[in-house]
């Protein structure tokens, strides 16, 4: 398991500007130093799904025929939530990914940018449902504690596009 330390700065910028006066009176209060631990996990099994329209792929993946799909139900557990703090759950290791069905540009997103940037930085994979890089144009998002759990993803949305290949 990797972690990569997350500093003061790299809290500032990653949160976009955020008041630097808010990260400090936090870090005060917690009585944490400003560094905080990234390191994401799979252990877990938990699988954050978002099933909230818009559904913009519905004709070749659904989040809920992936949550009824047996390969998903032996392996992981899902937890249903719309909210950038799952990816955030990925990076800090309380989930082993997150899965979203959205348009071409969640990666521009003002919901999901600092929470990618966040697993980015600590070593997430990160792809659109396609298996390539989100602001590749595919759509949707995979957020992944580490590679086998990304792959196990992918096949699994791979199985409801009619078994095509998705990008690697």
């Amino acid at each position: 398991m990797r972690s990569r330390p997350l500093g003061y700065a790299d809290a500032v910028r990653l949160l976009g500007g955020a008041d630097s006066a808010v990260i400090k009176a936090l870090s005060a209060a917690s009585g944490v130093a400003a560094a905080v631990m990234l390191a994401p996990s799979a252990e877990s099994g938990l699988v954050d799904v978002n099933l909230d329209p818009p559904f913009p792929h519905g004709e070749v993946f659904s989040a809920a025929r992936m949550l009824a799909d047996e390969g998903f139900i032996q392996r992981f557990r899902p937890r249903v939530v719309s909210t950038t703090l799952a990816v955030a759950w990925v990076a800090a290791g309380r989930r082993a990914a997150y899965v979203t069905d959205g348009d071409r540009h969640l990666g521009d997103s003002v919901h999901f940018a600092a929470g990618i940037a966040l697993c980015r930085a600590a070593g997430c994979v990160v792809t659109g449902m396609d298996g390539r890089p989100v602001h590749a144009g595919g759509g949707g998002l995979v957020v992944a504690a580490d590679e086998r759990t990304h792959a196990a993803l992918l096949t699994l949305i791979g199985n409801q596009r009619g078994g095509r290949p998705t990008a690697r």
